[in-house]
């Protein structure tokens, strides 16, 4: 069943003073706020896959946005911006304890306009090209009866090159994120489910270093139906450096299993009230696959 697949195999400056509007006037305004309200890469949470075997989420998602949120969190408008991402988290399981990771993407942006530094408009923006990749491992620390505690460390890199970076929250080419991840099987109203929690750090966002904080919760509401909602946050302090931000999105899907090696995910998400990100709003579909 499509819920114990998911959840047994590995389940996707002074700044404080300045208002969004006073960033209108950049170019780079409405990438930093696209930034930071890029979906999260598909995950299979905590779960490790079997010696041997793994799965490969091949995911599509849609998403636009026409307002934000400044830096004392009010909402405003900013620059109109659309966005379509493709890309294939892949899984193996090297033994029972190492799970080897690798996900390439390739994502298109379009915003209606373009301004420079001092204002001016000089065109629309649409950059298309491969994405942002990342390679790595998860460990298995710890398990007892229906819980796991596993640690994941990746290498993320553009590809694409310095310009597509910048529209992948990475303000160099190359980045690396680790993080600690907790998965329990669990039981709720007499239906089976799951839960996943992932803490983790990346350096160099579009703002600074940030901490990441990735909530899963799942359940089989029929034989091959599961319900997954899904919270994702993004927190840059300000005291390492960077810029004061913080993005939250919140999705829902449904996965159906078609067969036992494959299902289907179709989902929406949208971004929640947060301080220099965007109101991003979307749609996300997925095929699971499992070998």
């Amino acid at each position: 069943m499509v819920a114990r697949r998911i959840y047994s195999r590995a389940a996707a400056g002074e700044n404080g003073e300045l208002s969004v509007f006073a960033f209108l006037s950049m170019s780079r305004l409405w990438v930093i706020a696209f930034c930071l309200a890029a979906p999260s890469s598909a995950s299979a949470g905590a779960f490790m896959q079997p010696e041997g075997g793994g799965q490969i989420i091949a995911q599509v998602g849609f998403s636009k946005a026409g307002y934000g949120y400044d830096a004392f969190g009010r909402p405003v408008a900013i620059r109109a911006w659309r966005k379509v991402e493709v890309s294939a988290w892949g899984e193996y399981g090297l033994t029972d304890a190492v799970t080897l990771i690798g996900e390439p993407s390739w994502r298109s942006f379009r915003a209606d306009k373009l301004t420079d530094w001092n204002g001016f408009e000089v065109g629309r923006a649409h950059v298309a090209r491969l994405g942002a990749t990342q390679i790595g491992a998860r460990v298995k620390l710890l398990e007892w009866e229906n819980s796991i505690l596993s640690a994941q460390a990746t290498a993320r890199f553009a590809p694409g090159g310095k310009e597509i970076a910048l529209y992948s929250d990475m303000r160099r080419p190359m980045q690396a994120d680790i993080r600690l991840l907790y998965g329990r099987r669990l039981e709720a109203f007499g239906l089976k489910g799951f839960a996943s929690a992932e803490f983790g750090f990346r350096n160099d966002g579009a703002f600074g270093h940030q901490f990441r904080m990735d909530l899963t919760y799942g359940l089989q509401v029929w034989d091959r139906l599961t319900l997954m909602l899904q919270n994702f946050t993004i927190l840059t302090p300000r005291w390492f450096g960077g810029q004061f931000a913080v993005s939250q999105k919140a999705q829902a899907s449904l996965v159906f299993a078609v067969t036992d090696a494959v299902s289907v995910q179709v989902g929406a998400m949208m971004g929640l009230r947060g301080a220099n990100s965007a109101a991003e709003r979307g749609l996300v579909s997925a095929v699971w696959t499992r070998f």
